[in-house]
């Protein structure tokens, strides 16, 4: 028995539009809705929900070979522009395996452990698609998507000026090694590379103050997060494309992204005049606090230089001098210990969706948190050294956002001046230079955008004329 049905191009516009605008839908319920609606009007049968979707994907597709036939719509993404080739992924990843020994296990930042450096993995999953590493400007727009490592995106994409990653400490290392053993990757390391914003808090003190992006000369106000934005669309595609064929759901995915990136597309000029008057306006206020943190400091701009000098210098250098073994055991344990709290705080809601998983981990805090002030105990009662603030480690810890912690071993403090506060005016200065670029950088964008947006207009003044005209020729 043979079933034939016609889908009208309307129905795929409302199916594109609402995929778009919620990602989580499924087919079956789409089909579903589309039963009872047409039972109303006579229609009898089911829908086909494995058709409607081959048919779909098939419009999708067609539509987009025209568009990029006709010069309409920006380079595609169903040949391996979006949606990396896996051919070519495994090919650029035995080549790196091959030239340089990779180091199992987690890597470490300070005394704090990243899964997502790690160079391999333990163990396999059992699906063919674990996860994507996804490359995106600082507007959100989606640039390339990739099974594989950023070494592949960074590749892809040699023409940018900086590469914000959550776990730069580790990779750039990684990056100098691979690039020595396999020269054509040498022009890579012309790249800059900073630590997106909010992962930075999650990192060591120093490794902060020298990767932290609000550090990086040139990348304006960017916060390294856009990706997260895109995870957070794409992972409500998971509840649907989990269960189809690897070739449904990349043109699932495609399909997803283009909408994203036309939406972002849509609204970018509205968005650039927003974020420059809010960058205007909190570089008013950011001047103001600054001055008025100087002028309680008594700190001039001359000194403000050397201070912050200084706390670039301080960042640079190693470990303090020596300590007794048992001060030294205890130092690294409490470094340790408030480095993964943090990070356990700053992943619990943005990592954990279940409230039961949430619970073990809040555990897990609670108890690291008692082993923490037990080490601070401890090593008070050292001869030698410094006493740490108790209440001030409590007080850092308990905010919504964990802010990072300078401990007595690690205070130069030599013109009277102790490093934190030096870091606070460091934090604003570097902020402020931010600020200063990112209207520098927007200027330059919307200058670059103006064109696009004239041409647009152009090209629709040229088309309605165009229907106009055949619109008076066929009514003669």
């Amino acid at each position: 028995m043979q079933a034939q049905t016609l889908f009208h191009q309307d129905l795929f516009h409302s199916f594109e539009a609402m995929k778009t605008a919620a990602p989580g839908m499924s087919r079956q319920a789409f089909t579903a809705m589309l039963d009872q609606r047409t039972k109303q009007f006579g229609r009898t049968g089911k829908v086909n929900a494995d058709a409607f979707q081959r048919s779909f994907l098939q419009y999708v597709y067609c539509t987009f070979e025209e568009n990029k036939t006709s010069g309409s719509e920006e380079p595609g993404f169903f040949d391996g522009v979006f949606l990396a080739q896996d051919s070519e992924v495994s090919t650029f990843v035995e080549d790196v395996r091959g030239a340089v020994k990779s180091t199992a296990g987690k890597a470490m930042c300070g005394e704090s452990h990243w899964t997502a450096a790690r160079e391999t993995s333990k163990r396999a999953n059992k699906l063919d698609e674990e996860g994507v590493e996804i490359a995106v400007c600082r507007h959100g727009f989606l640039l390339k998507e990739e099974k594989s490592y950023p070494m592949f995106l960074q590749k892809e994409f040699q023409s940018a000026s900086l590469l914000a990653m959550d776990v730069t400490c580790r990779y750039v290392p990684y990056l100098d090694k691979v690039s020595e053993a396999l020269p054509h990757l040498q022009p890579l390391k012309e790249m800059r590379h900073c630590l997106s914003v909010m992962h930075a808090k999650a990192h060591n003190t120093k490794c902060e103050i020298i990767w932290n992006a609000r550090n990086q000369e040139g990348a304006g106000t960017t916060l390294g997060e856009e990706v997260e934005q895109v995870n957070s669309f794409l992972s409500r595609c998971g509840l649907t494309t989990k269960y189809m064929a690897k070739s449904a759901r990349t043109g699932m995915l495609t399909v997803h992204a283009m909408g994203w990136n036309h939406r972002k597309e849509n609204g970018l000029h509205i968005a650039m005049s927003s974020r420059f008057k809010k960058t205007a306006e909190k570089t008013e206020a950011v001047t103001e606090s600054l001055k008025k943190m100087q002028d309680q400091l008594n700190c001039s701009d001359d000194m403000l230089e050397l201070w912050v000098d200084d706390v670039k210098q301080w960042a640079s250098k190693g470990s303090a001098s020596a300590s007794p073994a048992d001060a030294g055991c205890l130092q690294i344990s409490i470094e340790a210990l408030f480095v993964s709290i943090c990070q356990k705080k700053h992943y619990l809601y943005r990592q954990n969706d279940r409230n039961k998983r949430r619970q073990k981990i809040v555990q897990k805090v609670a108890q690291e948190k008692k082993r923490l002030l037990e080490d601070i105990h401890k090593y008070n009662q050292q001869p030698d050294g410094d006493p740490i603030d108790t209440n001030t480690v409590v007080e850092k810890l308990s905010t919504k956002s964990a802010e990072s912690m300078i401990w007595p071993w690690q205070e130069p403090n030599r013109d009277g001046v102790d490093i934190l506060t030096k870091k606070g005016l460091f934090d604003q200065k570097m902020l402020l230079s931010r600020l200063t670029e990112e209207k520098q950088i927007l200027v330059k964008e919307m200058m670059q955008h103006c064109p696009y947006l004239k041409d647009s207009v152009s090209k629709i003044q040229t088309l309605m004329a165009s229907v106009s005209l055949i619109t008076q020729t066929g009514s003669k």
